[in-house]
């Protein structure tokens, strides 16, 4: 286990490239493209995919209604473009330790240097009540039970 916080920052750092303009240039790069990305880095690396890693893209479009379609039904080759929501899972394995990641990334627009307050704040809340959650963790707790609580 104590290899283990290595292996997870190897997985933030493969992340962190990926959702980078070194792999990613918006109106060209689809999902899938960062996918294979993740995948040859984690063979350059010598390393092997706990499961097939996902990217996916949540867009504001108003007129088509994209913002309620769920990530599990979006198009595998979705083309990333300025002002998406990215998400991906992804997780590595190494000496018989997986990881399971999840990170969201937003794409900046053309004059933008910071995201939007409005994500920003749905970020803050969303950590908020993460931290809700696991101060109710306690050994014997259910997982409706610690729901319950919180």
């Amino acid at each position: 286990m104590a290899i283990y916080p290595h292996i997870c920052r190897i997985a933030h750092e493969i992340i962190d490239e990926a959702f980078s303009e070194n792999v990613i240039t918006p109106g060209v790069t689809t999902t899938d493209d960062v996918v294979w990305w993740m995948r040859e880095k984690i063979r350059e690396l010598k390393l092997v995919t706990w499961f097939h890693p996902s990217v996916s893209v949540q867009r504001g479009d108003h007129a088509s209604f994209e913002h309620l379609r769920s990530f599990s039904q979006r198009p595998e080759k979705d083309v990333i473009q300025p002002g998406d929501l990215l998400h991906c899972d992804f997780g590595i394995t190494y000496l018989r330790l997986n990881t399971d990641t999840q990170q969201h990334a937003y794409v900046l627009r053309p004059g933008e240097t910071t995201i939007p307050a409005y994500l920003q704040n749905a970020f803050e809340r969303g950590n908020r009540l993460q931290d809700i959650f696991t101060n109710n963790f306690k050994e014997g707790r259910t997982g409706n039970e610690v729901l319950k609580m919180s």
